[in-house]
């Protein structure tokens, strides 16, 4: 069995690509996936979205996992593209472009990406959470399977602020045979959402961060500030990875 998410064409630095996020039962096959589109058949690279193998070290218990599908260049922007499963199998799915790199040009300069939120409750750290981060001048978009009354109503008032878009993130059905993926699925599959937020984003910036999780910027500075300034000294710089102070 296997779950496609969402298909996205990306040419923002190669000749246009095609990349896909799914969920499967760990793959051994080299040549699982193929694409068509009209009637040009094009190969397929697989690989899980956390570590170099499925299952993850970490999780051997875990026998679904999170992947990413790429293309080879296409240098074309398909609507629709046709995927082929093993040879047997074959679904047609939607392609979505993601936002050209175009510094200073794109509507949003800076977002944040929460990954999703699983039966949480916590409507005051929730609160807290988006009342900090107004410092950096942050939109959202937030990834929720389950969450409370409370924090519901807490989600849509900054969503009608403008300032939330929320990704309705669902349990997936069972297999055909009745096994339930949501069993064996390595962190249910987290980072598949984080990969996501990155390619639905048109934000110049993006921080990838739990909602207990917050930035100190020396000198009453900001994250927009810091990242400019970075960039600066190294125009070749992509991301920046934190060390987690616990306090």
């Amino acid at each position: 069995e296997v779950f496609i998410y969402r298909a996205y064409y990306d040419d923002r630095t190669t000749n246009g690509t095609i990349r896909i996020l799914l969920i499967s039962k760990c793959i051994k096959d080299a040549n699982f996936f193929t694409m068509r589109i009209g009637s040009t058949v094009h190969s397929l690279y697989h690989r899980p979205v956390e570590g170099d193998k499925c299952p993850v070290a970490r999780a051997p218990g875990c026998k679904w996992n999170a992947y990413a599908i790429e293309s080879k260049e296409i240098g074309e922007f398909p609507e629709r593209v046709t995927i082929v499963v093993n040879g047997t199998r074959e679904t047609q799915v939607d392609v979505h472009r993601i936002a050209p790199i175009q510094r200073g040009t794109l509507q949003v300069r800076f977002l944040v990406c929460v990954p999703p939120l699983f039966w949480y409750n916590n409507w005051r750290l929730m609160i807290n959470f988006f009342e900090t981060w107004k410092q950096h001048n942050a939109t959202y978009i937030f990834y929720a399977n389950s969450v409370s009354s409370k924090v519901k109503r807490v989600l849509e008032y900054y969503q009608k602020k403008n300032l939330l878009q929320l990704v309705n993130w669902p349990r997936l059905p069972k297999a055909e045979n009745g096994e339930d993926p949501n069993r064996s699925i390595d962190r249910l599959a987290h980072s598949l959402a984080i990969n996501d937020c990155v390619m639905r984003t048109s934000g110049e910036f993006v921080a990838l961060v739990d909602v207990d999780e917050y930035f100190h910027v020396k000198n009453n500075s900001t994250l927009i500030d810091f990242a400019e300034r970075e960039v600066r000294r190294n125009t070749s710089i992509g991301s920046w990875i934190f060390n987690h102070q616990r306090l």
